[in-house]
């Protein structure tokens, strides 16, 4: 036997009429009494839901009924009875109660429809409203420290809690947005980021999230040392050995140190200006942008002190400094050493006699020795002091801060010499002492 096909069409009000071949039909048609029929009755999209309301007739036509699918966002099913709430999200379709068929089915079908035409989207409403709610009050978070694998997080300077949330979701860190900005509104340090990278788990409850942001001991990071009175290349060796980027790179910056940021009294010379210091070293950090930081160092320091008037009040200039200031930092025994070598050099200097630094002498030779050689005095060049009078061309080390205010600040006495004696102590004199 043949079964007609059925069709529905509906009006401006969704009033369903149904006919088979063409012709009106009452769905208990004897001729269909051995199967069931699905078919739309009208279809709609209320805020982002893909709502499909079906009439269904199986084989017992008395038992006719409405049935609603609405399809969310994240194309999850949801399903309620009449006048029973829905739980959002947790079942597979919305089902009507059977209406049962009177009389004309056109009559019987018009106010369920109406019915479902002000309930449904008052309840879709109410359901998106709750979960907005939800989702602001009682956002999703993961419970705990986290697992792995981990997960290396940047914070860029002056970023907030709100913006850096997108990227601790997408990095799988937090469970939402609003768990992770609600954990840093309520924390004793709402704004208490700072920029670097971060080493943090995967899937962090958003409190202990934030609270590892602002743990030094989660930065990703080598830190670095870089001694007093350490010559140039040996600042270089120091920074290739502990960040493992190639010698060769640091070596390349300081032959084209124009990028630097060198003040312009340091004549285009790295020496003397990388200023001795602890650097935290971020990853994916160049050669140049850790020389540059040593070098910004440098100029705060000197900005601090504004080395500039208090080179003038010496009659010195701001390289001037630096370079007796490298001297006494590479033949001080001690920071009380300091004042006093800037008095011998300053005396040294009002003879005209020469300054006879064996650590300048050395530096000009490349070589390193506590004391020099006939034959290394002998040997000429622009920074043998015993044959040249005046200071050197430039720094023979990177001064620090107390180094540079010995020089600043010298001590007052009529010496001409000193001798560093075994343990660090100097002794000084306005005679030659025994051994020199």
């Amino acid at each position: 036997m043949v079964k007609p096909m059925l069709t529905v069409t509906t009006s401006p009000v969704i009033t369903p009429s149904f006919t088979a071949d063409g012709k009106p039909v009452l769905l208990h048609n004897p001729d269909w009494s051995l199967i069931e029929y699905w078919t739309p009755v009208a279809h709609q999209i209320v805020d982002g839901l893909d709502l499909t309301l079906t009439w269904c007739a199986p084989p017992d036509a008395r038992a006719a009924f409405l049935r609603l699918t609405m399809t969310n966002r994240r194309q999850q099913a949801v399903e309620a009875k009449l006048g029973v709430q829905a739980s959002w999200g947790s079942l597979s379709r919305v089902t009507y109660t059977p209406v049962p068929l009177k009389g004309n089915l056109t009559a019987g079908l018009a106010p369920w429809v109406a019915v479902l035409v002000i309930v449904v989207p008052l309840a879709i409403g109410i359901l998106h409203v709750w979960d907005i709610y939800q989702a602001k009050v009682h956002p999703a978070d993961y419970t705990g420290p986290g697992i792995t694998p981990t997960v290396t997080v940047q914070v860029t300077s002056g970023e907030s809690a709100e913006q850096l949330a997108p990227t601790m979701l997408k990095d799988g860190v937090v469970e939402s947005t609003r768990a992770f900005v609600l954990a840093a509104e309520n924390s004793a340090h709402p704004t208490g980021l700072e920029p670097g990278f971060f080493v943090l788990n995967s899937h962090m409850q958003a409190t202990l999230a934030w609270a590892a942001l602002l743990n030094p001991k989660n930065r990703d990071q080598a830190v670095v040392t870089i001694p007093e009175g350490k010559r140039a290349s040996q600042v270089l060796a120091i920074v290739a050995k502990e960040t493992k980027i190639p010698l060769k790179d640091f070596q390349t910056v300081l032959a084209h140190p124009s990028a630097l940021g060198l003040p312009s009294s340091a004549d285009g010379k790295a020496e003397g200006y990388l200023f001795p210091a602890t650097y935290p070293i971020e990853p994916h950090e160049t050669a140049l942008q850790i020389l540059q930081a040593m070098v910004s160092r440098f100029n705060q320091e000197a900005t601090a002190i504004d080395l500039p008037a208090a080179a003038s009040r010496l009659g010195l200039t701001e390289n001037q400094v630096i370079i007796e200031a490298s001297m006494a930092q590479a033949e001080g025994g001690s920071v009380s050493d300091y004042p006093k070598i800037a008095e011998v050099i300053n005396n040294r200097l009002r003879i005209h006699m020469a300054l006879q630094f064996d650590s300048v002498l050395l530096y000009g030779l490349n070589a390193y020795a506590i004391n020099v050689t006939d034959k290394q005095i002998a040997t000429p060049g622009p920074y043998n002091d015993f044959e040249h009078a005046g200071l050197p061309p430039g720094p023979i080390s990177n001064p620090g801060d107390a180094a540079i205010q010995g020089i600043l600040h010298p001590a007052t006495g009529n010496w001409i010499y000193f001798l560093t004696e075994t343990g660090g102590k100097s002794v000084f004199s306005a005679t030659p002492l025994k051994g020199q």
